[in-house]
């Protein structure tokens, strides 16, 4: 335990963004090669599989793939039936179902997880029926949205799922208040 943990960093050499099903870690100087070579060094007892509590490290090559965070030197994916917290001080591993306020859901986890897909259920004015979709992005959600209620929604990184959308009789649109 740090007797300072309860207060702010007043300076960095790796920061991390915790994500619960993921992890960031940022570096102040991003070619720190010592900063990277003792992180792998620190973690490698607790990467792999079968009740690990790291799954991986997903490298900067794969992060740029992704769209991920682009300050993150890499990310670590949580294993399976594990999450990152924000604890600073304690055991490093902790069940945080025991705690007063548990934490017994998150986000964050990695694309290529099996299971952990996300629903997406819209139904109404201007939606075709029946379409259903393998897989959509989240960042084409608001452009579709946008697209439905007539609203404009310039700059954004996703594209309108067009295929949700049924041919106009007039009598779809949404009346605004």
């Amino acid at each position: 335990d740090r007797p300072d943990a309860d207060k702010p960093a007043r300076d960095y050499r790796v920061a991390v963004w915790n994500a619960g099903g993921a992890c960031a870690l940022i570096l102040k100087n991003p070619n720190d090669a010592d900063a990277m070579l003792r992180i792998r060094e620190a973690l490698k007892p607790y990467i792999g599989d079968h009740g690990k509590p790291i799954r991986r490290i997903v490298e900067r090559d794969e992060l740029d793939s992704l769209g991920a965070n682009p300050r993150a030197a890499v990310m670590l994916d949580a294993g399976d039936l594990f999450m990152f917290g924000s604890n600073t001080s304690g055991d490093i591993i902790a069940d945080s179902a025991a705690k007063a306020y548990p934490s017994l859901g998150t986000h964050g986890q990695h694309p290529d997880r099996e299971g952990m897909e996300a629903t997406f259920i819209v139904a109404g004015p201007g939606i075709a029926k029946g379409v259903v979709l393998d897989k959509a992005q989240l960042t084409d959600i608001a452009p579709t949205l946008s697209l439905l209620l007539g609203i404009s929604l310039p700059n954004t990184d996703g594209q309108p799922l067009r295929m949700l959308t049924a041919p106009a009789t007039g009598s779809e649109r949404i009346p605004r208040p």
